[in-house]
Order: structure tokens, then C-alpha cells, then sequence
């Protein structure tokens, strides 16, 4: 990887993730503690704070547009709930990366 800024680490991530669907074999999102993240930066010889960033940075930005995205109005109640509550629990889980 030639860069190291947040923007770097988030493509990178978003590249392995595309093909897998999971993080280090991980596929529950409920286990994307900071310590998969760390381990995640150690295998892709990534920098530890720099992807521990990406991560928080990503979750702010969710939180932050989600919930006023105006496509939420045709998104079926039904899904918008199943939505929503994932985004609840997986937030501070992830915020766990700002911990460490």
C-alpha cells in the first residue's frame, strides 16, 4: 500500500470486503470488536491507528447521513426497522476502535 490516510485504508478495506463479505474469516458484525480490527490492520500489514480511524471515521459518517437521508422515506417500514436497529448495535462496537 503506498498511502496511509484514512481514505487508503477504507478502500483497501472495502476491496477485500467486496469479494469475501467477511474480516478475517469473521463474518458476524457483532465480532468487529477494535481487537478483529487490530488483527484485520496486522495482517494487511496495515497501520494499527490508521485503519482504527477509518473505522470510527466510517461510523461517524453513518450516524451522521443515515438518519436524515431522504431515501429513508420509501424504504419499507418493515426493513427500515431491521436498518435502523443494526445500525443501534453495531455503532458502539465499532466505536470501540476510539477506546483503544
Amino acid at each position: 500500500m503506498v498511502g496511509n490516510t484514512t481514505s487508503d485504508v477504507a478502500s483497501w478495506i472495502n476491496r477485500e470486503l467486496a469479494g469475501s463479505r467477511s474480516l478475517g474469516g469473521e463474518r458476524s458484525f457483532n465480532a468487529l470488536s477494535a481487537v478483529r480490527w487490530k488483527s484485520f490492520a496486522n495482517r494487511a500489514r496495515l497501520p494499527e491507528p490508521a485503519v482504527l480511524q477509518a473505522v470510527v471515521e466510517t461510523v461517524g459518517l453513518v450516524n451522521e447521513r443515515w438518519w436524515q437521508l431522504p431515501e429513508r422515506r420509501i424504504v419499507p417500514v418493515t426493513g427500515l426497522e431491521r436498518i435502523d436497529a443494526h445500525v443501534e448495535a453495531m455503532t458502539p462496537i465499532l466505536n470501540s476502535c476510539a477506546e483503544k
